[in-house]
């Protein structure tokens, strides 16, 4: 296990998390989560499938 980046302190931890854009929940995907700060890191292709969610739920690139 690995130290998190962010805040030093706690250890990082595969899990799945549910990602909100826009107030509408896109699903659970994998990500890696501190368990001290809750910082959450995507990998490249889970951001890609958060991105083809978003696109399908027609949510993907309006402003915030």
């Amino acid at each position: 296990m690995e130290r998190c980046d962010e805040c030093k302190k706690g250890m990082l931890e595969q899990k799945q998390v549910d990602y909100e854009l826009h107030g509408v929940n896109l699903g659970k995907f994998d990500a890696i989560v501190c368990m001290v700060c809750k910082e959450t890191i995507f990998e490249g292709d889970i951001m890609q499938a958060i991105e083809l969610a978003a696109r399908q739920k027609k949510i993907w690139g309006i402003g915030a």
